[in-house]
C-alpha cells in the first residue's frame, strides 16, 4: 500500500508538471502574439486633427493580410499574422495615402500617420432636356405580357382581353366584359393589331369574349399612353 500511494503521488506530480509546461507554452504564444501589435494615431498633417474612420491596412507581397479602422480619436490597433516584413498603409477620403515598411524586429511598435489634404477632382456632367418628350419615346405606360402570364392570371378565363383588365389604366364595363376602357377612352377607340395587321370588331357575344386566344399569342404589348 505505501508503494502504491507513492506511485500515485509521482503520477500526480508528473501530470501537474505537464500541465504547468503546457500553460507556460500557451502563455508564451499569447504573449508573442500580443507583442506583434501595431497601433497608432492617424491625423491631418495641417491641422493635426484626428481622422476618424481612416483605414489602415497591412500588406504583404501586394496582398492585404490585415486592417483596422481608426476610432473617433483617430487611433487604430491591429495584430499582424506573422513577423513580416509588411507594408503599412493609411488612407482617408480627400487625403493622400501614406505608407511605411515595418520589419519583424520592430514589434510591438507605435506608428502614427499624418496625411496631407488633397482636392478631389470630379469630371463635368452636362444635363440637357428638351421641352417635350419625343413622340418615339414610349417607354412610359408600356406593358409587355407573355402568354404564360395571361394563362396564369386569376379571372383571365384564358382570354387576352380579359387578362389585360388586371393592369393599371385599364377598366371594363362589367366583370365579364372584354371591352376595354384604356385611360378613359371608349372600346371603339382602341387600336388592336395582330402582327401589325389591324383587327376590326375583336369582341364577341356583345363583349363577353374576344378572338384573342392565349394559345395563339406569344406576347402582348399594351400601350396605355402614346403609341409608337
Amino acid at each position: 500500500m505505501p508503494g502504491s500511494l507513492s506511485a500515485n503521488h509521482a503520477t500526480a506530480m508528473m501530470r501537474a508538471s505537464c500541465f504547468l509546461i503546457l500553460a507556460l507554452v500557451c502563455g508564451s504564444a499569447t504573449a508573442q502574439r500580443q507583442d506583434r501589435r501595431v497601433e497608432g494615431v492617424v491625423r491631418d498633417a495641417v491641422t493635426r486633427v484626428a481622422l476618424a474612420g481612416a483605414s489602415v491596412t497591412l500588406e504583404w507581397d501586394g496582398a492585404i493580410v490585415g486592417g483596422a479602422v481608426a476610432d473617433s480619436t483617430g487611433r487604430y490597433s491591429l495584430t499582424p499574422p506573422g513577423h513580416g516584413p509588411y507594408r503599412l498603409v493609411a488612407r482617408h477620403v480627400s487625403f493622400t495615402s501614406a505608407a511605411v515598411v515595418i520589419s519583424l524586429a520592430e514589434f510591438p511598435l507605435t506608428q502614427d500617420f499624418h496625411l496631407e489634404p488633397t482636392a478631389i477632382g470630379l469630371e463635368e456632367v452636362e444635363i440637357t432636356a428638351g421641352p417635350f418628350q419625343p413622340v418615339s419615346d414610349v417607354s412610359v405606360a408600356v406593358t409587355k405580357v407573355s402568354a404564360r402570364t395571361i394563362q396564369a392570371l386569376a379571372g383571365g378565363g384564358e382570354d387576352v382581353l380579359q387578362a389585360l383588365r388586371a393592369f393599371p389604366g385599364v377598366q371594363t364595363s362589367g366583370d365579364y366584359s372584354t371591352q376595354l376602357y384604356i385611360r378613359g377612352g371608349t372600346p371603339d377607340q382602341n387600336l388592336i393589331l395582330i402582327d401589325d395587321i389591324e383587327v376590326f370588331s375583336p369582341y364577341q357575344l356583345s363583349g363577353m369574349g374576344s378572338l384573342l386566344n392565349p394559345e395563339m399569342v406569344r406576347e402582348v404589348e399594351l400601350f396605355a399612353g402614346t403609341m409608337p
